[in-house]
């Protein structure tokens, strides 16, 4: 953003003047003497609570002074004609005083009845000095009614030619101001009217011009429930215009007063005070000080610091008008003392402006509310210039308003550039070697006495910038901001003038910005694409996740970045790819949460892709897990769950498609069978369990050895056996003679043959034995018949 600043700032090398506001007279018969720069006390006939006018001639002798109301010369006599004006002595402003453009023998006395008077009125009377003996005398032309009903403010600024004078009020109870133009054949009675800002019901207070007119500061009072405000306003001396009003303090308990610009016109002071006028209540007052440079409005309300608080002061207050000197020094009025507040160094800011509080002695007189008010022009010397064309890289023009001084000569302010730094030009020209701000500064030649103006000039190079090209997404919208501060007008392509232009289509979009006559041009392309999209497929209801996909098909510009949820957690994929694949670990209903393509355009998706566990179990159990073979019809029951078919295996090659929750099954042999039992459900979904099922047969057991009429539990060979269907034992001697068959297992071999006991020795036996399997099973092996223990005495 550019921002022009344009301000002149009023600075001079000699403490010189006019002469014009050398003499002031105010309060009760205060007075002081400038004639030799600071001010010397004198003494007055004036008696007044507040406003106050007096002029002097260009050399600084006293013509006369007024409340407003009576007119005294400069033998401080009252005037034959000099009383009755319609002013008021407790107006805020009740008076101004000024010399014809052309006739340096007539003046006018501008007299403000204000809020508190009776006809509230602005009116004017002229003072003609050549009559009374050259003292002066009010003619024919008085109390000539300008408007009524007039607040108690009243300024004169010079006009921009230099030579007229605008006599600026406000009207009570509104926000209007008229402006009047003095020129060299009087007051013109049809005034410029300038409604602005809000309505006050009470404008109590100061109206004051900038030193060099362009800018007019107003002071409004709380009392009576008012608002107390301290506000800015731009002043056209051209067209005795006001505008841009700007409230700078704002406060329902606080009111202004005086209002005064710094010499250099970068500064505002206002005091500021709780106005309780039937003297009651105790008063309380501060001077502070706004820094008109720091920025905007909120930006200089922000700024403002208190220079002096002086608190619970009686009737009168404290802090009260602010005037100017031709010293470069604001003065303050002090109610009901014997001196004068001063400023010493107004154009520095904070406290280092340099306050003092009895500043000027008045010499046994007394101060109250008001100080004179002057013409802008009357209290300093000044000369003025206005300048054009601030492009960088151009030349800036310089213009004197008027040609009075004897000489010039100009400081640019451009340290960079050693050509052109200065001129002797009254009208010169310089190009700037950089954009920013640059002081110009015009010393201007008076009959020996140098007077200086400056003006702070910013060179601009308006650089509008409407970006790079771009490529937007469908039903995307963006908005070109031109805007670039200052006196600017823009031109688009298709003729539109505003600082913003509305996109929505593509095309190749241009601007040209001229701000204060200062060009610059951009274009930028615009494309537009259209969205992409995306479509998830996929789902089914799974047994496992093993290999499991679901599909994104996109349509658009990779490479895309995609986040997808399954309802529970999001995942992520940037890919080139225009198809990916979403590995699927978990249950849900898979879809797209957000894609956008290469270009950063979001794009539209559907589908959704639901994915299901089975929940398949295969569970059963027996009634028995070991069991004889003679008993091996063993009772199953299925407790699978979600099945529809049921596969057994019995380890013994027979298998069985069941779905009984319960059956029998016999094992036709024995031994350790591995049971088997799938499950699968409607979605080819499988469980698996298996079980071992012994089945037992009966052990033989065979001893080897025994003692025939010995221990009867081993006097006896015999094969132990449970259970069998089919036996047969034979003994044989070691020739292989046959000593004893059998085929009942409980016919026990008791070592004999032919009844007659065998000697000891190794015998051997043949077993064979049909089990409940139907399995034979044959035993060969020896046997010990041990010694007999006991004879048989008849054998």
């Amino acid at each position: 953003m550019i921002r022009l600043i344009l301000t002149s700032i009023l600075l001079p090398l000699i403490s010189f003047s006019q002469g014009e506001s050398n003499n002031w007279f105010f309060g009760q018969n205060a007075g002081l003497d400038f004639s030799n720069g600071d001010p010397v006390a004198i003494n007055g006939s004036l008696v007044t609570s507040e406003g106050c006018a007096s002029i002097s001639d260009s050399d600084g002798n006293l013509l006369f002074y007024t409340d407003g109301v009576t007119v005294y010369d400069q033998n401080h006599q009252v005037m034959p004609n000099g009383q009755g004006l319609l002013g008021n002595a407790s107006s805020s402003q009740s008076g101004v005083i000024i010399k014809n453009p052309v006739n340096e023998e007539l003046y006018y006395v501008i007299a403000a009845d204000g809020f508190s008077g009776n006809s509230g009125g602005l009116s004017y009377s002229e003072v003609d000095m050549t009559l009374n003996n050259g003292l002066g005398d009010i003619n024919q032309n008085k109390n000539i009614i300008l408007t009524n009903l007039t607040a108690e403010k009243v300024c004169v600024i010079s006009h921009e030619n230099e030579i007229d004078f605008w006599i600026l009020t406000r009207l009570e109870i509104s926000n209007t101001f008229l402006a009047f133009l003095l020129t060299e054949n009087g007051i013109e009675l049809n005034p410029v009217t300038s409604v602005i800002g809000d309505i006050y019901s009470s404008t109590i207070g100061y109206l004051r011009p900038s030193p060099n007119g362009d800018l007019v500061a107003a002071a409004y009072s709380n009392i009576f429930g008012a608002l107390g405000t301290v506000e800015l306003y731009d002043f056209d001396r051209s067209s005795g215009i006001l505008s841009n009003n700007q409230i700078i303090y704002s406060d329902p308990n606080y009111g202004g007063y005086g209002v005064e610009f710094s010499p250099n016109g970068e500064i505002l002071y206002a005091s500021l005070s709780t106005t309780d006028f039937t003297g009651t209540a105790p008063m309380n007052s501060s001077l502070v000080q706004f820094d008109l440079m720091a920025g905007g409005t909120a930006d200089i309300a922000n700024s403002m610091i208190v220079i002096d608080n002086n608190l619970n002061l009686t009737l009168g207050g404290h802090h009260w008008a602010l005037q100017l000197g031709p010293n470069e020094k604001i003065y303050i009025a002090i109610g009901g003392a014997a001196s004068l507040a001063s400023i010493d160094n107004p154009n520095n800011l904070g406290l280092n402006c340099d306050f003092v509080e009895n500043s000027v002695n008045l010499a046994g007189n007394m101060s109250t509310l008001g100080l004179p008010t002057f013409v802008n022009s009357y209290v300093l010397n000044t000369v003025s210039f206005s300048s054009s064309n601030y492009c960088f890289g151009e030349s800036t023009f310089f213009n004197v308003d008027n040609n009075l001084a004897d000489s010039y000569s100009w400081n640019f302010g451009d340290s960079l550039n050693n050509n052109g730094f200065t001129s002797n030009l009254m009208n010169p020209s310089h190009t700037f070697s950089d954009t920013g701000l640059f002081t110009v500064t015009l010393t201007a030649t008076f009959d020996g006495n140098e007077i200086t103006s400056s003006q702070t000039v910013q060179i601009i190079n308006p650089i509008v910038d409407l970006g790079s090209d771009l490529i937007l997404c469908e039903n995307e919208t963006l908005i070109l901001d031109a805007s670039i501060e200052g006196n600017s007008s823009y031109l688009w392509h298709d003729g539109s003038t505003f600082p913003v232009f509305d996109v929505d289509s593509g095309g190749v979009f241009s601007v040209e910005v001229n701000v204060d006559g200062c060009l610059s041009n951009d274009q930028i392309s615009i494309e537009y694409k259209a969205s992409p999209t995306a479509v998830l497929t996929g789902g089914d209801t799974l047994c496992d996740f093993n290999d499991v996909t679901a599909l994104i098909t996109i349509n658009g510009t990779p490479p895309f970045n995609i986040i997808y949820s399954n309802g529970i957690s999001s995942d992520t994929i940037n890919t080139n790819s225009s198809q990916i694949t979403i590995d699927v670990e978990n249950e849900g209903v898979y879809y797209i949460q957000r894609f956008y393509d290469s270009f950063g355009c979001i794009g539209s998706s559907s589908g959704t892709a639901s994915y299901i566990l089975t929940d398949v179990k295969a569970d059963f159990d027996a009634n028995t897990y070991e069991e004889y073979i003679d008993n091996s019809t063993i009772t199953f029951n299925n407790n699978s769950s979600n099945h529809t078919i049921s596969e057994w295996s019995f380890g013994d090659g027979n298998t069985l498609n069941s779905m009984q929750d319960n059956f029998q099954y016999q094992f036709q042999e024995y031994g350790k069978f591995n049971v088997e039992l799938i499950v699968t459900n409607d979605f080819s979904c499988k469980d698996t369990i298996s079980k071992h099922i012994n089945i037992l047969t009966y052990p033989l057991f065979i001893p080897n050895s025994f003692t025939p009429g010995g221990d009867p539990i081993n006097n006896t060979f015999r094969p132990y056996l449970q259970k069998f269907k089919d036996f047969e034992m034979v003994i044989y001697d070691r020739w292989g003679d046959e000593m004893f068959r059998t085929n009942d297992i409980n016919d026990y071999w008791d070592g004999k043959k032919n009844n007659k006991i065998l000697p000891i020795g190794v015998y051997i036996y043949h077993i064979k034995v049909t089990d409940f399997a139907n399995k034979k099973i044959e035993r060969t092996g020896s046997v010990t018949l041990i010694s007999h223990k006991k004879r048989d005495p008849y054998n």
